[in-house]
């Protein structure tokens, strides 16, 4: 992967902020006239994400790659319109959702209540609904950590809950589990040891020749405060996933951290655990075997 490491200021990160400001500001106007067309934004940023390359109108709180042919494209396209009539609706918790996705011909509308709704199919997405008060943050861990491995599964990939890493003999170990059980905190640990990171949350997976292979997803890593001290305490908190989140990113600097390379992946699967409860610090690795 080429592009910088450095992450991305304040600065670069209002941008998006000030666009979905602007367009909202613009549709609620003209709320019940139909959809808004905005103008096109001159400067795209460029990632890689779960092995796509992501074409995106708003700067992203992870590392940018070298601008390229893309494999997925996100705009910022707000409208005041009614959701279409959906063929199937599904939610992840029928007594308490907190997500609805509606699937509309090949597209998938993913509601976010209160918060975003997205448009999304193989290869583009769009953010169609803003609710979320200019938090650019919250924008971020929904479009990289629950749309793009929506756009994963619809391209035809299989999507884990899991966080992974590829330890020294090259093999990749998944860790997969409910949220909350150390995921997370488990995949750090061993990357902090010298194994290298896939990612924290989420896997996907590719068969070649008859095995899984899993696919890197993307530069950084999410800790609460207590699990970032406990495994990477000399890194610097990045941004929260959300105003007042108490879970932030931190940066795989290539150093202390290290991501595992497109180049040398997929990396094909060894083990599968399911974590029940959170490691303890004394139960980390201090050094890969």
């Amino acid at each position: 992967m080429t592009g910088s490491d450095e992450w991305p200021d304040v600065t670069s990160i209002a941008v998006g902020s000030r666009i979905r400001r602007q367009q909202r500001n613009e549709h609620r106007a003209r709320r019940g006239a139909g959809s808004v067309a905005f103008a096109p934004v001159a400067v795209q940023h460029h990632y890689l994400v779960h092995g796509l390359r992501l074409s995106c109108e708003v700067s992203l709180p992870i590392p940018e790659v070298t601008a390229g042919p893309f494999d997925v494209e996100f705009r910022v396209a707000l409208t005041a319109d009614e959701l279409p009539t959906a063929r199937h609706t599904r939610t992840d918790n029928p007594d308490d959702p907190w997500c609805f996705e509606h699937w509309v011909g090949e597209h998938v509308i993913v509601e976010f209540p209160g918060w975003a709704t997205f448009e999304l199919g193989r290869d583009l997405v769009k953010l169609r609904r803003d609710d979320t008060d200019d938090d650019d943050d919250l924008v971020a861990h929904l479009l990289l950590d629950h749309i793009v491995p929506r756009v994963v599964a619809l391209r035809g990939d299989l999507m884990l809950h899991a966080s992974g890493v590829v330890g020294p003999s090259g093999k990749a170990h998944l860790f997969l589990g409910p949220s909350g059980t150390g995921k997370s905190t488990l995949a750090t640990a061993l990357a902090a040891a010298g194994w290298l990171l896939l990612d924290d949350d989420g896997i996907r997976l590719v068969e070649s020749n008859g095995a899984w292979c899993a696919v890197p997803g993307y530069a950084g890593v999410r800790l609460l405060p207590d699990s970032a001290q406990a495994v990477v305490p000399h890194l610097v908190a990045q941004r929260p996933m959300s105003k007042g989140h108490p879970k932030h990113r931190y940066p795989v600097d290539g150093t202390s951290l290290r991501i595992a390379s497109p180049r040398s992946c997929p990396s094909t699967c060894r083990a599968r655990v399911s974590p029940r409860r959170w490691p303890t610090p004394n139960s980390f690795v201090s050094k890969p075997t």
